[in-house]
């Protein structure tokens, strides 16, 4: 087979390790400056095109538009850089894209977190036909994993990026032939695809039931950007916390604390272990705090915003 892959990240690496392994290696990577991608296809005599991280250079995707012509289609997978219509329109066979959610209702940036952070139990890992839309194109196959509650954004990202393998794998030889049947997507579900994630939404909100509070949290840990609360006039991200067990009682018994006030969360212990921190709906025994190697800073009956 006569075809490309645009790769970037873990998971474009990982894709390539499972093509090698079932002899199915493409004729040409093309990726922006990483060093592991490169190092693989010099091990494996993978032919590769080095691009630019700046998209504005001269160095950059669209100076490939006459190299990627020539092949029959083309696989993509992590690969970060806005592919032109030109190439995608003239490639013969296409261009096939790896999305990590469910289409179109995922369309866009950080479908793995938004998925965790919607209290979804599974993801949905698609291989689409590009067009020169975000996520817009015809949907070719797609495969499942299943989100366990104590999972965070870099697990399912382990099982998104095999289930991304599997399919690639799964319909190579159909892209090639020519014998697939697509889907296309009902845009009006989604009209425009998300942005990436903002500061609003990664600040924890007190007043937000704690199974939501918990999912964002494990959806934005390091080394996504990270759910934050301040303390202090100081920020602080959790990138690990575990839901009590006898939120609820605790929290009939002290709701004298709270008032009407349901958005003021309270420390109720610190530890070796972490800082319990209860609130209205809840309670979170926060364990990790980003670029803090304690919790001496906290005190039981602070209050945090």
């Amino acid at each position: 087979m006569n075809y490309f892959f645009l790769a970037g990240g873990v998971m474009g690496l990982e894709n390539l390790r499972f093509l090698s392994d079932s002899n199915l290696k493409p004729s040409l990577v093309v990726f922006s400056k990483d060093e592991e991608i490169k190092n693989f296809c010099h091990e494996n005599n993978i032919e590769f095109k080095e691009l630019s991280n700046d998209s504005s250079n001269s160095k950059n995707i669209s100076s490939l538009t006459e190299v990627l012509k020539s092949y029959d289609f083309g696989i993509c997978s992590g690969f970060m850089q806005i592919i032109p219509g030109e190439i995608i329109t003239t490639v013969r066979k296409g261009i096939f894209n790896i999305h990590c959610g469910k289409l179109p209702d995922y369309r866009g940036r950080a479908p793995i977190s938004r998925t965790i952070m919607d209290g979804l139990i599974k993801l949905t890992v698609t291989i689409h036909k590009m067009d020169e839309g975000v996520d817009s194109g015809d949907i070719l196959d797609e495969e499942t994993v299943l989100i366990d509650e104590m999972d965070n954004v870099n697990d399912v990202y382990k099982k998104a990026t095999l289930a991304a393998s599997e399919l690639i794998v799964k319909n190579l030889e159909k892209i090639n032939s020519g014998k697939y049947k697509l889907s296309p997507q009902d845009l009006s579900i989604k009209p425009k695809a998300n942005l990436k994630i903002t500061k609003e939404e990664r600040r924890i909100k007190w007043s937000e039931p704690v199974e939501v509070i918990y999912n964002q949290i494990r959806a934005l840990t390091y080394p996504y950007p990270g759910a934050f609360f301040i303390f202090n006039g100081k920020e602080f991200i959790i990138d690990s916390a575990i839901k009590s067990a006898d939120f609820k009682n605790e929290m009939e018994k002290e709701k004298s604390l709270y008032g009407n006030n349901n958005s003021l969360a309270i420390i109720k212990n610190v530890s070796g272990n972490g800082v319990q921190i209860d609130f209205f709906s809840g309670s979170l025994l926060i364990t990790k705090i980003r670029d803090e190697s304690d919790f001496s800073i906290f005190n039981i009956g602070d209050k945090i915003e």
